[in-house]
């Protein structure tokens, strides 16, 4: 199983790769001039040139984290659009170690990196909920078969402060690392309104799940479209394959593949 995270750029995602490239332990580019019928969606000249998908896998002690960069179909195109304008989701990213400075924050190439201190050296996708976690962890703990591990409320509150939920791949998990904010934990409120979540406006977190079990693929993505927004449902795509995509109930945007499609 892997689970990678989307990220989408205006034409500068070889910049990205390029710097985290060293801190990678694997990294898969590939142009648009590897995309079937690239030509026929009007890019040419440098718009092959950009990276229509990449992979980049990122591992800190235990835990492992990937990373899909790639340009926008409107970048390769070379052309401004409305739906450019808005800010894209910037993902944010824990690395825990001993003797990481907890104050630590930056933002580079629109991913926020946040260090933690910890005797467990680590690196998670971060989520955070206005108040609402406990149901994502139950929720995602059904729809994947997976259990939420180190679960930690507020002092005084039932409000989660941190939670893992690691998806099973050999010895180094990819692990979501979810918590309320601290202000729903200190008001007890419960923000959730499933229909603004469930509207796309480019800052939805977009996260990739890639397994060689289609049956479970197909089983999971279809527990997940309870309450959620079919892009596409789940199908077969010759070769063995399947493809989905959806918009949970708490707006998280998944895509679901066949590994290796």
């Amino acid at each position: 199983m892997i689970l990678s995270q989307q990220i989408e750029y205006p034409g500068t995602a070889r910049e990205a790769i390029n710097h985290y490239t060293p801190a990678a332990v694997s990294v898969n580019i590939h142009p648009f001039t590897e995309m079937p019928n690239a030509e026929a969606f009007g890019i040419s000249g440098d718009g092959l040139n950009m990276i229509w998908q990449s992979n980049l896998t990122l591992q800190k002690g235990a835990y492992t984290v990937a990373l899909s960069m790639a340009d926008s179909l409107f970048s390769a195109m070379g052309n401004a659009s409305p739906f450019m304008s808005f800010l894209p989701y910037t993902p944010v990213m824990c690395i825990a170690a001993p003797e990481a400075n907890p104050n630590e924050s930056h933002t580079t190439y629109n991913i926020t990196w946040k260090h933690e201190q910890s005797d467990t050296p680590g690196i998670y996708y971060c989520l955070e909920f206005d108040g609402y976690c406990a149901d994502v962890i139950t929720h995602y703990e059904t729809v994947f078969a997976i259990k939420a591990q180190r679960i930690e409320p507020y002092d005084n509150s039932e409000k989660i402060r941190v939670a893992y939920l690691p998806f099973p791949h050999a010895n180094h998990p990819y692990t979501l690392k979810l918590r309320d904010t601290p202000h729903s934990a200190q008001t007890n409120a419960n923000s959730y309104d499933p229909t603004a979540l469930l509207f796309y406006k480019r800052t939805n977190p977009l996260f990739s799940l890639q397994d060689t079990d289609n049956h479970f693929l197909t089983e999971a993505f279809a527990r997940l479209s309870v309450d959620a927004k079919l892009n596409k449902p789940i199908t077969p795509e010759g070769n063995g394959l399947v493809h989905g995509s959806l918009i949970d109930k708490y707006g998280i945007c998944w895509d679901f593949k066949t590994l290796g499609s």
